[in-house]
């Protein structure tokens, strides 16, 4: 695994930086539309408390009057005050490539908690099957994020499947999921969030290499995960059958995400992360609520 000394570099933060600004923006503008509108979307059901004559008739609870004879108006919260859950796959098979995938997830992840904390809102960090993530709810909080994410490592048994559901019983605001995606069955997953009417997005990073092979003829390759040894021939054929139904994949999790209105990046760990910004600037709903 490479050095993560640099996770949030001078030039990072400063492009961060300047990210945080044009979100708050953005923030500002739908605020005022948040405000104006009576949207179920960006507020939660709390409690109930008696209404007081003069008060807004609209969030009268009718139900409860014909049970009570008495007025209780319904109150709500803000969703925004809950949390942004990022879920982080440390698998074995995330510590690979030049750039090393895992080094670029914590980077990123890195990011979304400058961002996120900047927006005043609360990030949550699950790190594979660990069962140590803290809330983080504010600026000053950064670095203890940032000595947090140095110390991960990849971990069998530290996937999607085996860990992301349990996220939900915390019930996020939303979450976002960061992996390269190449576990089976994730399909399934995903399913079982949009049931459970989770909001969440995908981040996938490949490694170059996984994008592009570079090895010809004959090799020994070993499973991460399962230690397994296969003899494997590389050739022209079988490479762009590969690259072929590497392709497909990547097109149905961005059609699924499509279809579902998630969020959705896939690149190469090898992309610039000034690019990874700009793709979250635009899809800068990850932090306006």
């Amino acid at each position: 695994m490479s050095s993560r000394t640099d996770l949030l570099s001078s030039d990072f933060l400063s492009k961060l930086s300047r990210l945080s600004y044009l979100l708050k923006k953005k923030a500002s503008l739908q605020e005022g539309l948040h405000l104006g509108s009576d949207s179920g979307g960006h507020f939660e059901f709390e409690d109930y408390r008696l209404y007081h004559p003069g008060e807004d008739l609209r969030h009268l609870d009718w139900n409860v009057y014909a049970r009570t004879e008495k007025f209780y108006l319904k109150r709500f919260s803000r969703e925004r005050d809950q949390f942004i859950a990022v879920f982080l796959d440390l698998s074995n098979r995330m510590d690979f490539g030049h750039p090393n995938k895992l080094d670029r997830a914590l980077q990123i992840t890195a990011g979304l908690a400058y961002l996120t904390l900047h927006q005043k809102s609360k990030i949550k960090i699950f790190a594979g099957a660990k069962k140590d993530s803290k809330i983080y709810h504010s600026p000053r909080h950064l670095p203890m994020v940032l000595k947090y994410l140095m110390g991960l490592q990849a971990a069998p048994n530290s996937g999607i499947r085996n860990n992301v559901r349990r996220i939900l019983a915390q019930r996020p605001q939303s979450m976002v999921v960061i992996s390269d995606f190449l576990e089976p069955f994730l399909f399934q997953e995903f399913q079982y969030l949009l049931g459970k009417r989770s909001s969440f997005g995908l981040i996938q990073i490949l490694a170059p290499e996984e994008e592009n092979p570079p090895w010809r003829g004959w090799w020994n390759l070993k499973s991460v995960e399962t230690s397994e040894i296969r003899e494997f021939r590389f050739n022209p054929e079988i490479l762009q059958r590969y690259k072929h139904l590497l392709g497909q994949y990547r097109e149905s999790l961005r059609t699924f995400s499509l279809k579902h209105s998630l969020f959705f990046q896939s690149h190469s760990s090898a992309l610039p992360l000034e690019s990874w910004l700009e793709n979250l600037h635009l899809e800068g709903n990850l932090f306006v609520r």
